[in-house]
């Protein structure tokens, strides 16, 4: 949550200036919004190893945590994404893949 904070603090802008978050939240996070780009109306983050790394660190901590069914809720995201890069793929359409 700290790293999308960043990312998001960096970008918006509200009354003219920057929204300033709290050395905690900044001190946090991963990754800042140097390593994200801006296309096609989405912010972008490398998949490697930036959402990897994301990635795993939740699905590690949901284990730990004893949450089953928030852990194979996640552990689908891998196939899903592979579905919708492979529908794309065939069809040229995003529109229905999410």
């Amino acid at each position: 949550m700290s790293t999308y904070l960043c990312i998001v603090s960096d970008y918006v802008w509200y009354r003219g200036t920057q929204i300033s978050l709290p050395s905690a939240v900044t001190m946090a996070a991963r990754f800042g919004s140097d390593q994200v780009s801006f296309s096609k109306k989405f912010l972008r983050i490398p998949i490697l190893p930036h959402s990897v790394s994301l990635y795993a660190t939740e699905l590690k901590r949901l284990m730990l945590n004893g949450e089953l069914r928030n852990t194979l809720r996640l552990s689908m995201l891998p196939c899903l994404a592979t579905a919708a890069a492979l529908e794309f793929k065939i069809t040229g359409s995003d529109k229905g893949i999410w």
